[in-house]
C-alpha cells in the first residue's frame, strides 16, 4: 500500500475510502440518471478528483485515502485507472472491487461524503471530459503547479493533499471549474 501513499488504516480509524470506491458510486449515479450518462476514462477520473476536492471545503478532509498524482491529462488516482484502462474509449459501466477494497471491505460511504460524491455528479455531469481536463490544468491549481511538462515513466509526480485542500478551499472559491 505504500505505493498509494497511505497508512495502514488511512486517515479514517478502520476505514479506507479508495477512489474506486468513489468513482463506482460515480457511475451508478451515472446509469441512475435520465436519461443514462456515459462516463469516460478521463471524465470519471476527473470527477472523483473533484469530489475528492470538494470534500476538503465541505467537511474538512479530503474523501481518498490515496495519493493524487499529476498525469499529462491532469490529476489521478493510480489505483483506479489500473481498475477502469481495459475500458480504453468505451464508458466505464462498472468499476471492480479494487485489491485495496478487499483489504477493507467494511468500508462504506457516509451520508456527509455521499452527498458531497452526489453534488459534484449533478454540477459537472453535462461537462465534456475535455473542459474538465482544460479546467484542471489551468494555472494555480494543483496540478499546474505539479506539473513541469516531462513525462515522469514511474508516474511519480504527486499533487500534495495541502495543494488540493487550499484550492478547493481557499477564499472565494465556489466552483472549481470556471465559467470560460
Amino acid at each position: 500500500m505504500r505505493w498509494l501513499g497511505i497508512g495502514s488504516l488511512g486517515r479514517r480509524s478502520g476505514r479506507l475510502v479508495t477512489s474506486t470506491l468513489v468513482a463506482r458510486e460515480l457511475v451508478e449515479l451515472s446509469k441512475a440518471d435520465e436519461p443514462p450518462r456515459e462516463l469516460t476514462i478521463l471524465k470519471l477520473i476527473a470527477l472523483t478528483y473533484l469530489a475528492h476536492g470538494r470534500s476538503f471545503a465541505e467537511l474538512g478532509e479530503g474523501l481518498v485515502d490515496e495519493q493524487v498524482m499529476a498525469w499529462p491529462y491532469g490529476p489521478a488516482f493510480r489505483n483506479l485507472y489500473g481498475e477502469i484502462r481495459a475500458f480504453g474509449d468505451y464508458p466505464v459501466m462498472n468499476v471492480p472491487i479494487s485489491q485495496l477494497e478487499r483489504e477493507y471491505p467494511d468500508t462504506k460511504l457516509t451520508r456527509d461524503e455521499l452527498k458531497v460524491i452526489t453534488s459534484v455528479y449533478d454540477e459537472f455531469k453535462d461537462e465534456n471530459e475535455e473542459d474538465l481536463i482544460r479546467q484542471s490544468q489551468k494555472p494555480g491549481t494543483p496540478w499546474h503547479e505539479i506539473w513541469d511538462g516531462q513525462i515522469d515513466p514511474n508516474n511519480q509526480k504527486v499533487i500534495d493533499d495541502r495543494l488540493t485542500r487550499l484550492h478547493f478551499s481557499g477564499p472565494g472559491v465556489a466552483r472549481h471549474v470556471a465559467t470560460a
